[in-house]
């Protein structure tokens, strides 16, 4: 009995807990109270397994069934605690092609609205990863790519230096150029004026950089190559902006669908592939 008069006690403070953690919801008094309610519930099956000489497991297994049901109870998403969504946007200026693309696994029901498949978007977006992606159709925006002008080119024995400016046309929070290394081997690379290592990578864009915040004015990249045969060699030139609410095709997320924090949430890609 005092064992049981001690639970009581340690349950009424969880019940004043319970109040305070859900007490800007409307159900803060029935989460409180449901707390407790299932705490006892779990003690009086702990008691009456301790005099039936029940495993505790069985106990435990059961206080686990009632503690989750009240979780699933409590736990619901509104305008003030909305679910949060990973949405985002990528556009190949040069095909005209886009997709909606999510890294939600089980989509919200939102998210399910733009995305049907899963696909990799190595070879299309290598700025974005090369993991699967939720993917589904979008419409072209008329967005520009970032420009790419090549400022010198040189061949000596088996090397090209190859030097160009990529420039965003936009505004963007970040740029990647990437190098299609089944036609050349990417020996050296210096971005803005410093040397950056060259670690090859699975794939057909063997290497790639990413520059953030970049200035409007653009940055010089310089790459020692090595071709494999005598065909162009393709760079991939990708920017990113944050947000999609002007896009076509974009429908307003409802109050209790939120964003999740990610550095690819809201993102809006555009690429295109320039054969040098």
């Amino acid at each position: 009995m005092v064992f049981v008069a001690g639970m009581l006690g340690v349950l009424t403070g969880l019940w004043a807990y319970g109040l305070a953690l859900f007490a800007d919801r409307p159900v803060g008094l029935l989460a409180g109270a449901a707390v407790a309610a299932a705490l006892l519930l779990a003690t009086l099956l702990a008691l009456r397994a301790r005099r039936l000489g029940a495993l505790p497991a069985t106990a435990a297994a059961l206080a686990a069934v009632v503690l989750a049901g009240v979780g699933l109870t409590v736990d619901r998403f509104d305008a003030d605690h909305p679910v949060p969504t990973h949405l985002m946007y990528a556009l190949d200026a040069g095909t005209g092609k886009a997709a909606w693309l999510s890294h939600e696994e089980a989509p919200q029901p939102w998210t399910d609205g733009y995305v049907d498949r899963s696909i990799s978007v190595a070879d299309d977006f290598p700025g974005l990863g090369d993991g699967e992606l939720r993917a589904g159709p979008a419409e072209a925006a008329s967005l520009p790519a970032p420009k790419l002008e090549t400022l010198s080119d040189t061949r000596s024995g088996d090397q090209r230096v190859l030097r160009v400016r990529v420039t965003p046309q936009r505004p963007v929070r970040l740029l990647t150029l990437h190098v299609d290394t089944t036609a050349a081997t990417v020996r050296a690379a210096t971005v803005a004026g410093r040397e950056v290592p060259v670690k090859a990578r699975e794939g057909r864009w063997g290497f790639g950089v990413v520059f953030h915040a970049p200035p409007p004015e653009g940055i010089e990249v310089t790459l020692t190559l090595a071709p494999t045969g005598d065909g162009p060699v393709n760079l991939r030139a990708m920017d990113a902006s944050d947000g999609l609410s002007s896009l076509p095709g974009f429908r307003a997320r409802p109050a209790d669908v939120g964003v999740v924090g990610s550095h690819s949430s809201e993102m809006l890609a555009v690429a295109r592939t320039y054969s040098l």
